[in-house]
C-alpha cells in the first residue's frame, strides 16, 4: 500500500515493521503495531534537490515523508510543523540526518524532548540514533548536558557545517 506524502513524495508501508511502544517503565519501547514512522527531509535552497534524502527515508518504512526548502536555521519550516502535527503516540520521526530536522543544536534538543514528552519516537538514518533505545535516548541526554556547558561558552550551540 501506498501513500502520498504532504509534499508529494510516494512512500511504501511497510507491512510488520517494529514501531515504538511505552514500555513499563515509561520509555519507548520497539514492538509490532499499527503505529507509523513518519519521515522529515530537507534541504536549504530550491536549487537543491532532496530525492537521496526522500528515497532512503521511504527505503526505511516512512509511511510519508514532507521536505522543506528552508535553511536549518529558521523557526518557521511548514513542512516540518506539518509532520510534527502528524505524529502520534507510538510513531516514530525520521531523518536523514540529525541536522536536517534543525542546525542550532538547541532546536534539535527541543524538538526531539517535545517528541518523547509526547510519547513519538525519533530516529535519525545517518548517526543511527534512536530515542527508542537506551542508547539514543542516552546520546541526547548528552547532547543536552554538552549544549548547557559548551553552547554557552562557544556562543552558537550549532553544528559544524
Amino acid at each position: 500500500m501506498s501513500m502520498l506524502s504532504g509534499s508529494g513524495h510516494v512512500a511504501q508501508q511497510v507491512p510488520g515493521t517494529y514501531v515504538p511502544r511505552v514500555g513499563p517503565e515509561g520509555g519507548l519501547r520497539y514492538g509490532l503495531g499499527s503505529a507509523h514512522p513518519l519521515g522529515y527531509a530537507r534541504v536549504s535552497t530550491t536549487e537543491q534537490n532532496p530525492d537521496l534524502q526522500v528515497d532512503e527515508l521511504s527505503a526505511s518504512g516512512c509511511w510519508e515523508v514532507w521536505t522543506d526548502h528552508a535553511s536549518g536555521v529558521l523557526d518557521r519550516r511548514p513542512q516540518l510543523e506539518a509532520v510534527l502535527g502528524q505524529l502520534r503516540p507510538g510513531d516514530t520521526l525520521v531523518v536523514w540526518r540529525l541536522d536536517r530536522l534543525g542546525r542550532p543544536l538547541r532546536h534539535l534538543i527541543e524538538v526531539v524532548t517535545g517528541l518523547d514528552e509526547r510519547e513519538v519516537g525519533f530516529r535519525s538514518l545517518r548517526e543511527s540514533i534512536a530515542t527508542t533505545t537506551a542508547g539514543g535516548r542516552l546520546v541526547f541526554h548528552l547532547f543536552g548536558r554538552w549544549r548547557s556547558s559548551s553552547g554557552r561558552s562557544s556562543g552558537t550551540g550549532r553544528w559544524p557545517g
